[in-house]
Formats: structure tokens, sequence, C-alpha cells
């Protein structure tokens, strides 16, 4: 579970022969960018996101830059440039602020507030920032959605914090305490986190199957750290005891959302159930008509299927196809 990692490098070129670098941009798999807010969300940590534009000496009818997100350095675009050819058509090369994401509890969190006090950081907005900062500073973004993947512009805070330290400077000394940051926002906000225990049955005896379908749903949707596993005896009905695989979970969601999660895992495309998982906080097993409070009576399948295409919707596409094929592979 991720908390805090690097986000794009940012570049802006202003040239004389925009066609001219735009062909050697697509050599390194450059690809067009909508707006900046979004490219910079689909953007990882080791691309750049470079905007074209003419010199500032000279009118264009498209005062608009062209933006690009490409996979590779800032430092290797420039390389690539130069060694193509290009480096007279450039009549200047901008690096702006480096790019850090934050995960944060709660949309509007006081953390965001306390870190700006802490390291002396001014609340912006995307463009403002890039246009008052520079090379040696960095914007930091917050997210409440997972950042081990691109996180999609709808998704970032609207505030952002301009801090005058470089970025990998930045990140070193806030990595050190990211998850006491989280932890201690959670608290602000009245949560916590919590300890589950996740029993994996299967008449099938397919345990390994089931474990690496709960493994990789959890780390896509970055649902919390587990602690341990371990075989153990489930005694699911007086005077009889199964044998189970269990996962101890350390998590920041509520048991209940955990359960949903689980009962969505539970049922194939065909909507027939093919693993029994039981969850327990506290010792005590949540059942699943807890996850339906308040709403009208469902069957158990039909909750199930529910919670399998909201789970799917949000997990990733390279996720979604690896779950498609384990399903197959499960008898039911």
């Amino acid at each position: 579970m991720l908390f805090l990692r690097l986000g794009p490098q940012y570049m802006l070129l202003r040239t004389t022969n925009s066609s001219r670098v735009e062909a050697t941009l697509v050599e390194l798999s450059a690809v067009r960018g909508h707006d900046l807010p979004t490219t910079l969300g689909n953007a990882g940590e080791n691309d750049s996101v470079v905007l074209l534009a003419p010199p500032s000496t000279v009118e264009s009818s498209n005062p608009n830059p062209t933006i690009f997100m490409i996979p590779h350095p800032t430092a290797k675009v420039l390389v690539h440039l130069i060694t193509s050819n290009n480096a007279a058509t450039l009549s200047s090369v901008e690096l702006g602020p480096g790019f850090l994401l934050m995960r944060i509890p709660a949309c509007g969190s006081a953390l965001i507030d306390r870190l700006a006090e802490e390291y002396n950081g001014r609340r912006v907005d995307l463009q403002s920032g890039i246009d008052s900062g520079d090379s040696g500073d960095t914007l930091l973004s917050f997210t409440v959605h997972p950042i081990s993947t691109t996180v999609a512009a709808s998704e970032l805070e609207p505030d952002l914090l301009l801090i005058h330290r470089p970025a990998n400077s930045l990140f070193q000394d806030l990595r050190q305490g990211a998850v006491r940051y989280f932890t201690e926002a959670l608290q602000e906000d009245e949560s916590e986190w919590y300890e589950l225990r996740i029993n994996i049955y299967d008449a099938y005896g397919n345990y390994k199957l089931h474990l690496d379908r709960l493994i990789l749903t959890l780390e896509d949707r970055e649902a919390g750290l587990i602690l341990g596993e371990r075989w153990t005896r489930d005694h699911g009905f007086a005077l009889l005891s199964v044998t189970a695989y269990q996962v101890r979970l350390f998590t920041h969601w509520h048991p209940l959302a955990i359960k949903e999660l689980l009962l969505g895992l539970e049922y194939n495309a065909d909507g027939r159930r093919i693993v029994d998982l039981d969850l327990y906080y506290k010792n005590q097993k949540l059942n699943w008509v807890q996850t339906i409070k308040g709403k009208r009576r469902q069957s158990r399948a039909a909750v199930g299927i529910a919670a399998r295409d909201k789970l799917l919707a949000e997990l990733s596409p390279l996720v979604q196809r690896h779950l498609a094929v384990q399903e197959q592979a499960a008898p039911s």
C-alpha cells in the first residue's frame, strides 16, 4: 500500500519547428494529451509531461501549447532531441517544478494544512503552481484514491502545495513519516486502522488459487497491509470444524467495506459461488446481510453478484483480466 510516490517530470519546449520536434518526440513513444491536469494524472513516476510551444516572442493563432506524455525521464528526452539534431530549433527549455502525489484518508483532510505549515508550503491550483514554481520547487498533490497506478484528474484534490524544495529531497523527507501522517489524519477524521482475519474455505482445495485472487484484489485496491498467513480450523457449525487458510489484514477500510469486497470475489461471471470467504473482526464473524443494512431484502447470490460488478468496475483492466482467467480455473 503506497502513501507517497513521485509524479512525472515537467518540461516546456519552445521551438521554431514544432512539427520536426513533435516527430522526434513520437520516436520516444510520445502520446498527445488532452489537457494538462489529465495528462499529469495519467503519467507515472518515470514519465515526462512535455509542452511544445512557439518562441515567446512569436505570436501564434493557437496560444495553447501541445501537450505530450512520454514514458521516459526529461533527461532522456533532451538527449534524444539533441542527438537527433533538434537543438537549433529550440529557442528555450524550461524545467518546471517536480511533482509528488500523496494519499490522504479523506477529501479536504486537515493533513494538507499541517503539511503546509511544516514545510512552508502555499496552497495553489495546478496551473498557478506550474507558472510560479521552478525546477527547484515541488508541487505536492493529494488524493483519497490508490496511487500505485495512474490517478484521474477528477480524483485529485483541487488544492496542491507549492513547496520550495526539490522533489527528490522532499520525497526522502516525507516518505519516512507518510504512514504516520496518514494514521494521524485518520484519527482526525474519527476513523482508524482495523485488524481483520479472512478465512478462505474451498471444497475443491484450490486454496492457492483463491489466495492469489484475494491478494491481487487487495493490492490493486490498496486496501491494506497483509500481516501474515496460516492454516487454521474454521468452526462454521456446531461440532463441525473445517480446514481454512487465514489471512490477517491491517486496513483503514471499514470491516463492512472489506466484507463487500470479499462477497464480490465469491461469485463468478455466471453468478455461481466458487469460494467461501469469511471475515472476522474482534473475533466476531461478519454476516453478508450486514452489507445491505437499510436496503430491501435480497438473496445472498444477488448481493454477491452486485458486489462482484461493483468490484470489477473499481479494478484496473489488467487485474480484471487476471481474475477472469482465475475464475475459469475454479470449479463451481
